[in-house]
């Protein structure tokens, strides 16, 4: 699991997931910098290019990086992870979640 404002070497970062990829390791990823706004915002912040969102996704979509969106989904999705005996095969997975509700 990582958590990012941005990216300080994005040679390495990439580096790391293609490793990944290799092993067949899931790589979940929460990064913030999803508005062009936000992204000046990181980069004043960490001295790091944030770049664009456009161009992060597509480059974690490539080597099967998942971006979740909050930190309730990269605890959510990291645990799904660790309980897989496997990485999934096919190309699209549907993963549901059953709840009960409770009456406070």
């Amino acid at each position: 699991m990582h958590i990012s404002k941005g990216i300080k070497k994005p040679e390495v970062f990439v580096n790391a997931l293609k490793k990944a990829a290799q092993k067949k390791k899931p790589v979940v990823i929460l990064k913030s910098g999803r508005s062009d706004k936000s992204s000046e915002m990181a980069a004043s912040h960490t001295g790091s290019m944030a770049g664009s969102d456009k161009s992060f996704d597509a480059i974690i979509r490539k080597y099967g990086a998942v971006r979740v969106n909050d930190p309730q989904e990269l605890y959510a999705t990291g645990q799904m992870f660790a309980r897989l005996n496997q990485m999934p095969t096919a190309k699209k997975v549907c993963i549901t979640k059953m709840f009960q509700a409770v009456k406070h």
